[in-house]
C-alpha cells in the first residue's frame, strides 16, 4: 500500500539538498564546495581582468551556488552527529574546501575593495576640476 503525502510533506522533501546516507552526504557536501569555490576562482579572474561582462554572467550562477552552499551547510549542521562514522579523509577534505572557499572569499573582498578604492580616486580626481570651474562660474556671477 502507498503512503499518501500531504503537500508540506513534499514540500520539505524537495527542499533537502544532501541525500540521506551520510557518506553520500559528505561527497555532495564536498561536490557542492567544490562548485562554488570553483566559481570564487573564476570571479577572482574575471576581477583581476576586469571583465565585467564575465562578473555580471557569474553573479547569477554565485548567487545560486550560494544559496546551495548555505542550505546544505544548514542541513550538514543540523545532522553532524551522523556524519561521526564517514571517512575522516574525507570530512579533512571538506573541511579544507571550506578554508579554500573563505580564503577565496577574503581574497576577492580585498580585490572589489581595491577597485573601489582606485575608482573613488578616480571620481574625486575627475570632479576637482569640475568643482574648481562651477566655482568660478559662481564667482563670476557674483561679479
Amino acid at each position: 500500500m502507498k503512503r499518501r503525502t500531504k503537500p508540506s510533506d513534499t514540500a520539505i522533501v524537495s527542499n533537502k539538498i544532501l541525500p540521506d546516507a551520510p557518506l553520500s552526504a559528505v561527497q555532495a557536501m564536498i561536490k557542492i564546495s567544490e562548485q562554488l569555490l570553483n566559481i570564487a576562482h573564476r570571479e577572482s579572474q574575471a576581477l583581476v581582468q576586469q571583465d565585467i561582462l564575465t562578473l555580471s554572467v557569474l553573479q547569477d550562477e554565485k548567487e545560486a551556488a550560494a544559496h546551495k552552499y548555505a542550505a546544505a551547510s544548514q542541513e550538514f549542521r543540523d545532522r553532524l552527529k551522523s556524519f561521526r562514522t564517514v571517512d575522516k579523509t574525507l570530512i579533512r577534505k571538506l573541511e579544507s574546501l571550506q578554508n579554500a572557499l573563505a580564503d577565496q572569499s577574503r581574497a576577492n573582498n580585498i580585490i572589489v575593495s581595491k577597485i573601489q578604492e582606485n575608482a573613488k580616486r578616480l571620481t574625486e580626481k575627475l570632479m576637482k576640476p569640475v568643482t574648481q570651474i562651477n566655482h568660478r562660474i559662481h564667482m563670476a556671477a557674483a561679479e
